[in-house]
């Protein structure tokens, strides 16, 4: 997948992971997956075009932490492996919305 930084921090996460599942929710099946980061959570939202995909196209996360330390490519990429590899949740990014 291509990994793609956010111009946003963890905090902020919750009205972009709100403005994408509105706007691009018809076309994309995407999912939130919080992994733990240097003390805290990241929430790494995976895009997938086909629903009975296994691996996703893009992946989208903060651009920088809690700390203002910015937060790479290759970094979320290795995230995304160790929270794949070890069963984490994911969940349907309208989970988060819908009551």
């Amino acid at each position: 997948p291509v990994f793609l930084p956010l111009d946003v921090s963890p905090e902020g996460m919750s009205q972009v992971l709100h403005d994408l599942w509105e706007r691009l929710g018809p076309y994309l099946r995407m999912t939130v997956t919080k992994v733990p980061h240097r003390g805290g959570e990241l929430r790494l939202v995976r895009a997938y075009v086909l629903d009975d995909e296994v691996l996703p196209r893009l992946v989208l996360h903060p651009g920088w932490d809690t700390s203002s330390e910015q937060i790479s490519g290759a970094e979320a990429a290795a995230l995304d492996e160790r929270a794949r590899k070890s069963g984490t949740a994911e969940l349907p990014i309208e989970a988060l919305f819908v009551s």
